[in-house]
């Protein structure tokens, strides 16, 4: 317990000792050491790098290398660091978000206080380097410039002192330049980890919920992307995300229906508000570039103004020391507002991280049944579906958002009473919302026996097989269930992989027992008719199957487990007459003989089997007992019986013949084995493959295009030339007032004339170098801001036309590329890729434009004032262009990895939580949060 000793459980090890320094800063002291000339042993050159090596991301370079000269994939770059791994930081961060939990309780629990504990010694090593790094910034300009200008001024100055200051000069900027590297690499490094252990956490808390009620899928998306977009644009976006993936999710119905026009409308609209929000964020982003600038020269001026209005003395040796600390601080200016918005954002997903962190799955109500005998027992029981303190929790606004269009697909899809997801439900259901489900259920099932339970649409059996299995809220009485279970839901939950990694569900492999799961399931044939047998692959929720085909899958799970409790809701609905009956005489009457089983069903000519059989209607039991006595009592149950005996119990005998029996015989699978077919690795999903080499002109036409055209797009880079331009010269200017200010001026005194060298005066020529100066201060406010306005309508013109132009073609789609791509790679292009288009790309071009014609104008500047330079200039232009070439494809080759292989990412998440309660049911949380 934390508060048993001095000391946290993070300090202490697996044995329960607390570590030493040595133990837990080790890996980082070696990293301290200069060069380490040891041998390469760590999987990731990372863990063996000196400290020149990690500040200056040498050991990077050969994955640049690699990357220039083939294609990188996740195969070919080096393993993960353990001490980057999510396992290993998943792990210190539970234990400090426990530490927290228990010490203030949950509410009072601060995810900002340990996330500062988690990564506190790497911040506080970073504040260390970018102190130093100040220093050294602040030393040149300073110190260093204003002897070297004295020195210049000195006719008897010596020249070894000129060139001491130069040597001192440069080592200033290289020791500035090399801890400021050294922050970055600490910060990226820290960032991983921090993000790494976040998004394993909240993943995990959201596996552990055996039911996602409280919990929209958009949100479950947003806390990982809210970092990342702009704070007043996050619940606009959120509600796009979740539109789209409902719409992914049921693109079969939305076809089927013709409600594509519908969807395209609301998605528009959401769009348009979302568009709207991130202009502003982005005026204000473009505003704030252009400013930075601006604001350290008029800070330049003012100061200088002041300095001779006072009669001071101003050399030149102190002004452009004074112009060069101006100029230091051009960085942390500019970059200040993006940090307050970002720490803005940080608290805003932080905030979200917490509510998924602590919000916790009901405590369980199921109880183990006394007698040893009775594998399921209710007494009294009535369950709902929301518990009374995620109501009160829940705000007004989302308990009146209107219904969701496909809750059932989206989650696990309960025929009649699903589970409601939170502020899916309407206002007419809301109020009613806590109403008992389930009223006053009792019944007792023995090992061995087979319960059958029927009933009209909503009559709330399903909804009984979710109480058995714990989703549900119990308001009062008992449910005890003894036995491991396995469940086979009403709508089928089939994951992306074959038709065996399906059925086995990280079971071990037996050969005999899975070709009899498959007999008796009646997949023979469907098998036999897939081109790889039991091998193919099947697509995300096996859309590429029939309903039957993905039911018996299902089935076939549950079978192949080989529990004690089988828990089957409709499983033979979506089967043929005659594969319904041989799979329920050879597969829940042979096979399963001997184990418990609740069978839910519509096909009421399988109740005469059952042992006893349970009639549903609004919750309650209206009727039980076995079926010859329901018979017999000729209450709602006999009448059922009759109406519907013309109908379900006319099998065709002849469909059931020799034909069909011998397809049940021989399984596909070992046919396959026999032959040796060689299975392809990817036969319906294909690995997502980024286009090889550089970006191509194509890329920049399309996008080009999709901001205005090619006159626009000239415009808006014209406007950037003139506030680059305008502020090149006042900077030219500014230098050119100085120099005539500090040549050599001479004044009475006394009896004698005194000249002194390198003092600016306020005389009446000045006033025109200040109006000029002011003058052109203006220009360059007013070209950054119409710079700004155009450059922010021009990037969101072309993120909003590609963002309508991809919907469009996967609209347009047909199935079958549904089929074939996962839900998560369509998630990645909306989501992570949109938000590279909207925010990240503007800004980096942003600051990539006005950048490069800074530098263009100030080599002209000193090519004009220095021609000599242009030789230093040509000579590092051709080692910076071979280190481009290397680092520009390199990094593109990994920001395709880091793209592709988010998505498999996203498939997961939305796959897991499509099937949380078949994970929890066969237990396999953990292998879930494992893969």
């Amino acid at each position: 317990m934390v508060g048993e000793g001095p000391y946290l459980i993070s300090d202490l090890d697996q044995r329960g000792r607390r570590r030493s320094f040595a133990e837990r800063y080790d890996p980082s002291l070696k990293t301290m050491i200069p060069v380490r000339p040891c041998a390469r042993l760590a999987p990731n050159p990372v863990d063996d790098a000196g400290l020149l090596s990690f500040a200056t991301f040498s050991w990077l370079t050969p994955v640049m290398v690699k990357g220039y000269r083939q294609r990188l994939t996740v195969d070919t770059l080096p393993p993960l660091s353990t001490y980057d791994s999510s396992d290993t930081n998943a792990k210190r961060f539970r234990v400090l978000w426990d530490e927290e939990v228990e010490r203030v309780g949950p509410e009072k629990a601060s995810l900002s206080r340990v996330v500062w504990k988690f990564q506190r010694t790497r911040v506080l090593m970073d504040i260390v380097a970018n102190i130093l790094c100040i220093i050294m910034a602040a030393i040149g300009p300073t110190v260093l410039i204003h002897q070297i200008l004295q020195q210049t001024e000195r006719t008897s100055g010596k020249v070894w002192v000129g060139i001491g200051l130069c040597i001192a000069l440069f080592a200033t900027e290289f020791t500035k330049v090399f801890f400021w590297a050294l922050a970055w690499a600490i910060n990226y490094r820290t960032a991983i980890r921090l993000k790494v252990a976040l998004s394993t956490l909240v993943f995990e808390n959201l596996v552990s919920f055996k039911t996602l009620t409280h919990i929209s899928v958009g949100e479950m998306f947003m806390a990982k992307l809210n970092s990342a977009f702009r704070r007043s644009a996050i619940l606009v976006t959120d509600k796009r995300v979740q539109t789209m993936n409902e719409f992914l999710t049921c693109i079969k119905l939305i076809k089927m229906y013709a409600w594509e026009k519908s969807f395209t409308n609301t998605i528009q609209d959401i769009r348009r508000r979302e568009r709207k929000l991130l202009e502003k964020a982005g005026f204000v982003q473009s505003g704030n570039s252009a400013l930075a600038p601006i604001v350290s020269t008029i800070a330049i001026v003012l100061t200088f103004s002041c300095h001779i209005l006072l009669r001071r003395k101003l050399t030149a040796p102190v002004a452009f020391s004074v112009i060069a600390m101006f100029n230091v601080m051009k960085f942390p200016i500019a970059i200040l507002p993006f940090s307050i918005k970002a720490m803005a954002e940080v608290n805003v997903s932080l905030r979200r991280m917490k509510k998924i962190l602590i919000d916790k799955s009901p405590p369980s109500y199921i109880t183990q049944p006394e007698d040893p005998d009775t594998v399921l027992l209710l007494a009294n029981a009535t369950l709902t579906w929301e518990h009374e303190a995620s109501r009160k929790s829940t705000p007004k606004k989302l308990q009146n958002q209107k219904r969701h269009l496909c809750k059932k697909q989206r989650s696990e899809a309960y025929s009649e009473r699903s589970p409601p997801a939170k502020g899916a439900t309407g206002p007419e259901e809301q109020s009613d919302s806590l109403k008992s489900v389930l009223h006053s259920i009792s019944f007792v099932v023995r090992k061995g026996k087979i319960l059958g339970i029927c009933g009209n649409v909503g009559s709330g059996k399903s909804s009984l097989l979710a109480a058995l299995l714990g989703q549900m809220q119990l308001q009062k009485g008992v449910v005890a269930v003894n036995g491991t279970l396995a469940y086979v839901s009403q709508q089928a939950w089939i994951f992306h992989g074959n038709v065996r990694e399906n059925i086995l569900f990280g079971e071990k492999y037996d050969h005999q027992r899975y070709q009899h799961t498959v007999r008796v399931c009646g997949l023979q044939k469907d098998l036999s008719n897939l081109p790889y047998g039991d091998l193919t692959e099947i697509g995300e929720r096996g859309l590429n199957l029939s309903g039957g085909q993905r039911q018996r899958i299902s089935l076939a799970r549950a079978v192949y487990s080989d529990r004690q409790l089988y828990l089957l809701d409709d499983p033979l609905s979506a089967v043929d007459a005659h594969v319904g009956k041989h799979v329920f005489e050879e597969c829940i009457k042979k096979t399963l003989r001997g184990k418990t089983i609740v069978l839910v069903t519509h096909q009421l000519q399988f109740l005469e089997s059952c042992d006893e059989v349970i009639l549903l209607e609004d919750g309650e039991i209206c009727e039980k007992g076995t079926h010859k006595e329901l018979m017999e009592e000729r209450g709602r149950y006999a009448k059922l019986i009759h109406n519907l005996r013309g109908l379900q119990f006319k099998d065709p005998e002849h469909l059931y013949n020799a034909a069909m029996v011998e397809a049940f015989k021989e399984s596909p699978a070992e046919r396959e084995e026999d032959a040796g077919i060689i299975v392809p690795e990817h036969q319906l999903i294909q690995t997502e493959s980024p286009q090889e080499g550089t970006v191509t002109w194509k890329t920049y036409h399309t996008y080009i295009k999709a901001s205005g055209g090619y006159l626009l797009s000239l415009f808006t880079v014209f406007l950037f030339l003139l506030m680059i331009g305008s502020a090149a010269f006042s900077n030219w200017w500014l230098g050119l007032w100085l120099d005539k200010g500090s040549r050599m001026t001479c004044g009475p005194q006394g009896n004698m004339t005194m000249c002194e060298v390198g003092v600016v005066l306020a005389d009446i020529g000045q006033h025109v170098y200040q109006w000029v100066y002011t003058a052109s201060m203006v220009f360059m406010l007013v070209f950054g801001v119409t710079k700004g306005f155009v450059f922010t309508k021009t990037t969101l013109m072309a993120s909003s036309s590609l963002h309508d132009m991809v919907f469009d073609k996967i609209l347009k789609s047909p199935m079958s590329f549904f089929d074939t791509t996962p839900t998560g790679r369509l998630m990645n292009r909306f989501s992570k890729d949109m938000d590279e288009l909207d925010v990240r790309l503007p800004f980096h071009a942003e600051n990539f434009l006005q950048q490069f014609f800074m530098v263009v104008f100030i080599l002209v500047i000193l090519a004009a004032v220095f021609p000599a330079v242009l030789l230093v200039v040509a000579s590092l232009a051709v080692g910076f262009f071979i280190l481009l070439r290397i680092f520009h494809r390199g990094v593109q080759e990994l920001k395709k990895v880091e793209n592709v292989s988010r998505s498999p990412w996203f498939s997961h998440i939305t796959s897991s939580m499509q099937g949380l309660g078949i994970i929890h049911a066969y237990g396999k949380k953990e292998s879930c949060i494992t893969q």
